[in-house]
């Protein structure tokens, strides 16, 4: 684990690493669906896997190419395995969103982008 928040501190520094977090264990997650208005809730993760999600490291890339080669330089991508996956810009979302509601002629967002 030294290894793992050292390296983070590096890409903290070198401004490629914008936030990191641990998750619990799976034993704390609690799953919730609704349906039909019932609402489901489940101990445990939504999914039955061998495998966890741990945390995250939400880092700054200039392609999905630049951000495995960063990947590959996590310590725990050598006895684990490190997901790369973008984020979506959730304000191109939400106007995309607002955009397409009847009527709609300006942004709903009270900080529109």
């Amino acid at each position: 684990m030294r290894d793992c928040l050292e390296h983070a501190d590096e890409l903290r520094q070198n401004g490629q690493l914008l936030d990191s977090q641990m998750l619990e264990g799976v034993a704390t997650a609690k799953s919730v669906r609704v349906r039909n208005g019932r609402q489901t809730i489940v101990d445990g993760p939504f999914a039955e896997t061998k495998e966890m999600l741990a945390g995250f490291n939400l880092i700054e890339a200039e392609d999905i190419d630049e951000a495995v080669r960063i990947a590959t330089a996590f310590p725990w991508s050598h006895t684990g395995c490190v997901e790369v996956r973008p984020v979506q810009d959730i304000e191109a979302v939400r106007r995309r969103v607002n955009a397409s509601l009847p009527g709609h002629t300006g942004p709903l967002h009270p900080n529109p982008v």
